[in-house]
């Protein structure tokens, strides 16, 4: 597994035009996860509550690209520790019954949130991957 290039110039660097650098995939997936992290919490407590979605404007709205990784990192772990701790609480439940929608498509439960929540992250690592490769490619 490729490590982070270890400064954040190397971090900001665009593999490509139109691509996201490695800090803007991350800074992204902490988003993604605070976001999880409360649509779980919605569904359980507020079954059926609509709740605003992300969209693809955000990393520039929110300047990904000068936030800081070793802060959106932590913040990953950080979240994912508690969202995990807080799902093994209710891993007896039946998730499908936790239910949240965004308005304009048909509603979500729990149970379908989880995996996609999971693969997010790793489709994202191997975009990263891909900018430490092609970054070391043009050395």
């Amino acid at each position: 597994m490729p490590v982070l290039p270890p400064d954040n110039h190397k971090s900001s660097l665009l593999p490509f035009q139109d691509a996201w650098s490695i800090t803007e995939q991350i800074v992204h997936c902490a988003d993604v996860d605070a976001a999880v992290f409360q649509r779980c919490r919605w569904s359980i407590a507020e079954p059926g509550k609509q709740i605003p979605s992300l969209t693809q404007k955000w990393a520039k709205l929110m300047n990904y690209q000068n936030m800081d990784l070793s802060e959106a990192l932590n913040m990953i772990k950080s979240i994912r520790k508690m969202t995990a701790s807080h799902l093994k609480t209710i891993v007896d439940r039946d998730w499908t019954k936790y239910m949240y929608n965004y308005g304009y498509d048909p509603d979500f439960n729990l149970e379908e949130t989880v995996q996609p929540y999971i693969d997010h992250v790793i489709e994202h690592r191997k975009m990263i991957d891909r900018n430490i490769r092609m970054y070391k490619e043009k050395k």
